[in-house]
């Protein structure tokens, strides 16, 4: 029985981080069109849709995504803005634990949800 609980615990050791890989790379460099097109034959298979159902949904699916994509841009250039912001504004000593504590919430952040955050600059 222990052999079984040890071979069991080192099995989920193995194979979880494998998934948590698999997740964080699964939309990295996609384009909006082959995301719609995986969603689409998906949506298809599930919900029976008709020719004309999926004529109308396909464009309504890719604006989404665009408008998705384009609001990470954003954000990323925000967060580049504002880094380079307090650089001007705190000593080198004080934007190192700023940057270090940065990193440490985007990888909370990504831990939490699967998806790879930007970081700020390191100059």
């Amino acid at each position: 029985m222990k052999k079984l609980v040890a071979l069991l615990a080192l099995t989920i050791l193995f194979v979880l981080p494998s998934f948590a890989q698999n997740k964080q790379d699964r939309f990295k460099d996609h384009d909006p069109q082959e995301m719609v097109d995986k969603m689409m034959a998906k949506m298809t298979e599930k919900l029976d849709l008709t020719e004309a159902q999926q004529k109308e949904i396909e464009p309504l699916l890719l604006a989404h995504h665009q408008k998705k994509m384009e609001a990470r841009k954003g954000e990323q250039a925000d967060r580049k803005e504002m880094a380079e912001k307090m650089k001007a504004i705190l000593s080198p000593e004080q934007f190192e634990k700023f940057q270090q504590h940065f990193k440490k919430r985007a990888k909370m952040r990504k831990n939490r949800s699967g998806e790879l955050p930007t970081e700020t600059p390191e100059d």
